[in-house]
């Protein structure tokens, strides 16, 4: 059995001390956001008149969507700069909302 030097192990224990807060916070915000579908989701089944079943193909398709959009994401992250691909992703989020109202095809408009 070998034994670690007097440095090495301490080495593991600031990794998570470091690791460890990072998780808590990203478990919070996943939490989060799984808490405001199902509100959302409350209200789209009375407004929309569609059945649970029909709300649970709308969150898989939301999720799936997500997680295919992640890999890629990913993917450009590492191979670009972060602060470029940081910048490109806040302006597409932002500006992304504002495409549906810019046009009137609803005949109710």
């Amino acid at each position: 059995m070998t034994t670690l030097a007097g440095g090495a192990a301490g080495v593991g224990t600031k990794r998570w001390s470091r690791l460890i807060p990072v998780a808590i916070v990203v478990y919070i915000i996943s939490f989060m956001d799984r808490t405001n579908i199902g509100f959302a989701f409350a209200g789209m089944g009375h407004d929309l008149g569609i059945d649970k079943t029909q709300q649970g193909l709308a969150g898989g398709i939301f999720f799936i969507g997500y997680l295919f959009l992640q890999i890629p994401g990913g993917y450009l992250a590492e191979r670009w700069s972060t602060k470029k691909f940081v910048g490109i992703r806040s302006w597409s989020g932002a500006c992304s909302p504002c495409c549906p109202g810019s046009c009137r095809t609803s005949p109710n408009c």
